[in-house]
């Protein structure tokens, strides 16, 4: 397995996806944070591009990887998210 993707929804595409995450390009990094003019972090950067796109997920990397199907490598598309388990 390649990670634990979040179920993706066949109307997320790569595209939109991108050009979404793309507005974040330049917003510092801060720990907890999920306001792109306040500061942001991995997977608030996720739960903002998903729910801008009308996709609810949790706040926390943790939570978003628990909700998520596992899908093999070969099958991962355009929109999934992939978790590595770090032992931590």
């Amino acid at each position: 397995m390649a990670g634990r993707p979040y179920k993706r929804r066949k109307w997320i595409y790569k595209k939109k996806t991108t050009k979404i995450a793309e507005k974040y390009i330049g917003t510092p990094y801060t720990w907890g944070g999920n306001k792109k003019g306040k500061g942001i972090d991995c997977s608030g950067l996720t739960q903002q591009v998903f729910k801008e796109q009308g996709v609810d997920i949790p706040r926390r990397a943790r939570d978003q990887a628990k909700k998520g199907k596992p899908v093999s490598k070969n099958n991962l598309q355009p929109g999934d998210l992939v978790f590595f388990n770090t032992g931590n």
